[in-house]
C-alpha cells in the first residue's frame, strides 16, 4: 500500500468532547501524508479544515432526514472508498458503514470509558437505519445486535488504563493511549501574566451548561477568596443576567482551558471526560458537580482514585468553599494528582495512535 494520499475516513459524533481528542491524531496523519475525510456537522468544519482534513457534513439524527444524510454519505464513501474507517463508539453512521464495508479495515475509538458492548446512548433511535442495514447484508441481522455485541479488532481509548473501570477485563484489542491534549484554536488564546498558579477555573463544558443557579452559587460563595476566578458559562446563559460580577471573577462564554489549567490551583467542573483528563494531565485537582449519569460515573472514579471531590447534589456556597479549602490543604491528594499529571504528560497519545493506525492499515481483514 502506497502511503501517499492513502484515504482514511473518520466518523465522529458532532460534539466537542468527541472531536477534540481526535484533532491531534488527524493533524499528525495529514502531516504524515494521509488524506483524511472527516464526517461531522458543519459547526466543526473550520477547525478540521485548519488541520488539513476534508469535511463531509452530516446531521446524524434518528429522523428520516438523518437517514437521507446516511444515504448521501454512503454514495460519497462508495465513490471514494477509504483504506481505513475510524469510527466513534457513539457514532451510528460510522458503525453502520463499518458493518456495511467488511472488506475495509476498521478502528473504533473511545473518548471515554471503553466498553465491549454498545452504549445506551443509541437507545431505539437507530430503527430508521434497520431497512438500510438489512439491504447491505446478505444475512439480515439486527442492527442493535451488531451495535451491542460487535467488538472491533482494534480499539483506541483516549484515557489512561488506570482510569478505566474494570481495566483488567480488556484484552490486547484495546489500546489505552491517555488523553490527547492540543490547543483548540477555535477557543482563542489565553496568555498568563506570570507563571504562578493563582487561578480557580470553573466550567460546565459545552453541552449541559445552562445553569445560572450553579454560577450564582459560585459567585456568591467565592467572591471573597484571594484567588483569580475564571468562569466559562457557554452559550446557554446571558452573562448580563449574572451581574453584578464579583471583582475577583472573570466570566466568559468559552475559554481555552488547556491554556489556563497550568496556572490553576483547582478545577471546578461537571465531570466530562475531556475536561477531567485535561485537568489531571496538568496536575490540577478536581471538584466536580456531575450534570448527568455518565458524568457521575466519571466523578465517582475521580473520587475513588483520590484525585478530587464530588459535590453533593444540593450544594451551597459554603460547601463549595469548604471543598476548595479541604482540597488545597490535603497534601497527600495534591501529591497524587501531581504524580498522575507527570505520568500522563509522558504519554504520546497522538503519536502512538498513528503508529497503531499504520500497523492496522497493513493487516488483512480489518475490524
Amino acid at each position: 500500500m502506497s502511503l501517499h494520499n492513502t484515504h482514511i475516513a473518520f466518523f465522529v459524533l458532532p460534539a466537542h468532547g468527541h472531536i477534540n481528542p481526535t484533532l491531534e491524531t488527524v493533524e499528525a496523519l495529514v502531516k504524515t501524508g494521509y488524506r483524511v475525510t472527516y464526517a461531522t456537522s458543519e459547526a466543526f468544519a473550520p477547525v478540521l479544515r485548519d488541520i488539513g482534513a476534508d469535511v463531509v457534513y452530516y446531521k446524524g439524527g434518528p429522523s428520516s432526514e438523518g437517514v437521507r444524510e446516511a444515504l448521501r454519505i454512503r454514495r460519497f464513501i462508495k465513490h471514494d472508498i477509504p483504506a481505513l474507517v475510524i469510527y466513534d463508539d457513539l457514532d451510528r453512521w460510522g458503525t453502520w458503514f463499518a458493518k456495511e464495508m467488511p472488506h475495509v479495515p476498521t478502528i473504533r475509538f473511545f473518548v471515554g470509558f471503553a466498553s465491549t458492548v454498545g452504549g445506551g446512548f443509541w437507545g431505539d433511535h437507530h430503527d430508521g437505519l434497520q431497512p438500510l442495514f438489512n439491504k447491505s447484508n446478505s444475512k439480515p441481522d439486527s442492527l442493535s445486535n451488531y451495535i451491542y455485541n460487535h467488538v472491533c479488532r482494534c480499539n483506541l481509548v483516549f484515557i489512561p488504563r488506570f482510569f478505566q473501570m474494570h481495566a483488567d477485563t480488556f484484552d490486547e484489542r484495546f489500546h489505552f493511549l491517555g488523553p490527547s491534549i492540543s490547543h483548540r484554536r477555535a477557543y482563542g488564546r489565553w496568555d498568563s501574566t506570570n507563571n504562578e498558579r493563582d487561578i480557580i477555573l470553573i466550567s460546565l463544558g459545552t453541552v449541559l451548561n445552562a445553569r445560572p443557579d450553579f454560577y450564582r452559587i459560585c459567585m456568591d460563595g467565592l467572591s471573597e477568596l484571594d484567588f483569580r476566578i475564571i468562569m466559562s458559562v457557554g452559550d446557554g446563559v446571558d452573562i448580563d443576567t449574572l451581574r453584578p460580577i464579583p471583582a475577583n471573577f472573570e466570566i466568559r462564554r468559552f475559554v481555552p482551558i488547556v491554556d489556563i489549567l497550568p496556572h490553576s490551583v483547582v478545577f471546578i467542573g461537571h465531570g466530562g471526560m475531556n475536561s477531567t483528563m485535561e485537568a489531571l494531565y496538568h496536575g490540577v485537582p478536581l471538584i466536580l458537580a456531575p450534570q448527568d449519569r455518565y458524568h457521575y460515573l466519571i466523578a465517582t472514579r475521580v473520587a475513588e482514585l483520590g484525585l478530587g471531590t464530588v459535590l453533593p447534589h444540593n450544594f451551597d456556597g459554603q460547601t463549595l468553599i469548604d471543598s476548595i479549602r479541604s482540597t488545597l490543604n490535603d497534601s497527600a491528594a495534591l501529591r497524587r494528582v501531581s504524580e498522575v499529571g507527570v505520568e500522563m504528560r509522558k504519554s504520546r497519545a497522538a503519536e502512538t495512535a498513528v503508529e497503531i493506525i499504520e500497523k492496522h492499515l497493513h493487516l488483512e481483514g480489518g475490524g
